[in-house]
């Protein structure tokens, strides 16, 4: 299977398992500010950042309300921990091949990185306490 039907294969299986299941209105009043979402050679740039942890989030912008739910709680995280980690978030709609080569299976996932090498990853259901602590 070549590599961009793969890709298509697997964000089909990311939406059918809950990415457009449910549509949730925008949060009211965020307390931090939102984490914008990245190009492929910004997120390059991220994980070759020497020295840094990185927080990747792989989601959904909208249509999805897994990555409604979870997006708040990053978007604080981030702010709380700025200058000790760098949160980068990451549209899947935009970029499906990243789910076959980060071997994504849910919508929402989260992988954190240091030194560019993989350190933890989680995937929804989690909490953002479970990522902190990690």
């Amino acid at each position: 299977m070549n590599c961009r039907l793969y890709a298509g294969f697997a964000a089909s299986l990311l939406a059918a398992a809950g990415c457009q299941t449910h549509l949730q209105a925008p949060p009211v009043g965020l307390l931090a500010e939102p984490t914008p979402y990245v190009t492929l050679d910004e997120l390059s740039g991220a994980l070759s950042y020497d020295d840094s942890l990185v927080l990747v989030e792989f989601c959904v912008p909208v249509s999805c309300s897994r990555c409604s739910t979870m997006r708040d709680s990053i978007d604080q995280l981030a702010s709380e921990r700025r200058g000790r980690l760098t949160v980068r978030r990451v549209d899947l709609r935009q970029h499906p091949q990243l789910t076959w080569e980060f071997e994504l299976a849910t919508c929402p996932s989260y992988i954190v990185f240091r030194d560019g090498e993989e350190v933890f990853r989680a995937s929804y259901p989690t909490s953002v306490d479970i990522i902190a602590a990690a």
